[in-house]
C-alpha cells in the first residue's frame, strides 16, 4: 500500500514537471511564432523591392514613347534586372527550404580545391578588375589540396564566400585564399582587407536575411541567403564554418572539409 503522504508528494512532483514541460513548450511555441514572423516579414520585404521596381519601369515604358528605342531598352533592361533579382530570391528559397528538411542530398567526390578555387577566380575577375581587388592564394597555399566533399556544393560555398570579400573588400585591396592542411581536416579561409565586421553582429551573420549593413548589402544584389545557404552546405557535410573580424581590419570566413583516407 502506498501511504498517503508519498501518494500526495508523487501528485505534486508530477504536477511540477508537468508545468515546466508545458513552460517549456509555450516558450518554444512562442520563439518558433517569433521566427516566422519575422522570417515572413523578411520574405516579403525583400520580394517587394523588385517588384515594385519592375511596376514603376512597366508604367513608365507604357506612358513613355514608343518610338523612343533607347528609352525602351533602358527600363526593359532594368526590368530583367529586378526580374532575375526575383528568380534568385526564390532560387535561394527553395535550396534553403531543402536543407532545413533534410532534402539535400550530397554525390562526395574527391576533387582538387586549389583548382576549383582557380576557376572561380576566372569567373569573377572581371568583377575584382573593376574594384582593382587583387585574387591570390596565401603563401604557399596555392598547391594541391585534395577533400573529400560534394564538389557543386562546395563550389557554391567557395563562390559565395569568395563573392561577399569582392562586394565588401575595398577598393584596391585583395581577396585571398589560404589552405591548411590539419591531421584528417583542410582549414579553407576566404580573406578581405574590407571594413570588418562589428563584434555585435558576428554571431548572427549566418541568419537568413540578416544584414550588417541593410543598404549597402541591397545595393550589391545580394539576396541575404547566401551565408545562411553556406552554413546549410557545410552542415551537411558535418563541418564547421565561422568568421573572424573586427572593425577596420577585414574579415576572414573559413570552414573544414575532409580529407582523402
Amino acid at each position: 500500500m502506498i501511504k498517503s503522504e508519498d501518494l500526495w508528494t508523487t501528485i505534486v512532483h508530477d504536477v511540477d514537471n508537468f508545468e515546466k514541460d508545458n513552460d517549456k513548450r509555450v516558450a518554444q511555441i512562442q520563439i518558433n511564432e517569433q521566427y516566422r514572423r519575422e522570417f515572413l516579414g523578411n520574405v516579403s520585404h525583400e520580394l517587394k523591392t523588385p517588384i515594385f521596381n519592375i511596376q514603376g519601369y512597366i508604367d513608365t515604358l507604357r506612358e513613355s514613347d514608343p518610338d523612343d528605342k533607347e528609352l525602351s531598352k533602358h527600363f526593359l533592361n532594368k526590368a530583367a534586372e529586378n526580374v532575375e533579382r526575383l528568380n534568385n530570391i526564390v532560387h535561394d528559397l527553395i535550396q534553403i527550404t531543402q536543407y532545413e528538411t533534410g532534402e539535400l542530398r550530397l554525390e562526395l567526390v574527391h576533387f582538387n580545391i586549389t583548382e576549383t578555387i582557380q576557376e572561380i577566380y576566372e569567373e569573377v575577375k572581371v568583377k575584382a578588375a573593376q574594384k582593382k581587388i587583387r585574387l591570390q592564394f596565401k603563401d604557399g597555399c596555392d598547391k594541391i589540396h585534395m577533400v573529400k566533399a560534394d564538389r557543386i556544393k562546395i563550389t557554391e560555398v567557395l563562390q559565395n564566400l569568395i563573392l561577399n570579400a569582392i562586394n565588401y573588400g575595398n577598393i584596391g585591396s585583395s581577396v585571398s585564399i589560404g589552405l591548411y592542411t590539419m591531421e584528417k581536416k583542410l582549414l579553407v579561409e576566404v580573406s578581405d582587407d574590407g571594413p570588418g565586421i562589428h563584434a555585435d553582429h558576428l554571431a548572427r551573420l549566418f541568419e537568413r536575411f540578416y544584414r550588417v549593413d541593410k543598404h549597402r548589402t541591397r545595393s550589391t544584389g545580394g539576396t541575404g541567403l547566401g551565408l545562411s545557404i553556406v552554413k546549410h552546405i557545410l552542415e551537411a557535410h558535418g563541418e564547421q564554418v565561422g568568421v573572424r573580424s573586427s572593425e577596420g581590419k577585414g574579415s576572414t570566413f573559413w570552414f573544414t572539409l575532409k580529407r582523402p583516407n
